[in-house]
């Protein structure tokens, strides 16, 4: 992981609700790994989970594009929350 990343680990981009010992399971490995380790590497679960956490079906989820999920997620999560509250861009 680049090392800008490493101190925005409650930045947007990596917000999501787990519970604490997934959250850790998840801390140590890669978030390519740990989603197919979650979705017991079903491409159509992986593909839901993708869905419903707002990333980018097709995004490469290796540490050197994280740069590109930041930005892509963050989008991705906005773009719901103004339609959830009706607001313009």
């Amino acid at each position: 992981m680049p090392e800008d990343y490493l101190i925005k680990s409650n930045y947007l981009f990596n917000l999501q609700l787990l519970a604490g010992k997934e959250n850790n399971e998840k801390r140590a490995q890669n978030p390519k790994e740990w989603i197919a380790n979650y979705c017991d590497s079903d491409s159509e679960k992986i593909r839901e989970y993708k869905k419903n956490n707002y990333i980018d079906e097709q995004h490469d989820l290796s540490w050197e594009k994280i740069a590109e999920f930041d930005k892509s997620r963050i989008k991705n999560i906005l773009t719901k929350l103004h339609k959830m509250f009706e607001t313009d861009k």
